[in-house]
């Protein structure tokens, strides 16, 4: 998952957000200008980032539930799921 790119693009929307704020209240324009302007591509790519990342989790939890269901009916007809077909013994 992409969770050093969230960490990035956070930490970059933070400090467009900062100086946008540091400049509109000091009465640098330019500066506010410029930052005001990044700021919104960079939140943008935040939310990207943020909703590559749940999408990614949630396929991550989905594919560990199914696994365990499949484990737990293997579990319960009697065979043995934690050993791979070839390495079990005939009875």
């Amino acid at each position: 998952m992409p969770l050093r790119a969230v960490g990035v693009t956070a930490l970059l929307t933070v400090l467009c957000w900062g100086a946008w704020d540091w400049a509109s209240s000091t009465g640098h324009t330019t500066i506010g200008m410029v930052a005001g302007v990044l700021l919104v591509p960079f939140a943008l790519a935040l939310i990207g980032c943020l909703a590559l990342t749940v999408v990614g989790l949630v396929r991550m939890a989905t594919e560990h539930a199914a696994a365990r269901r499949a484990r737990a009916r293997a579990l319960a007809s009697g065979s043995d799921a934690t050993t791979p077909p070839e390495r079990r013994i005939a009875a």
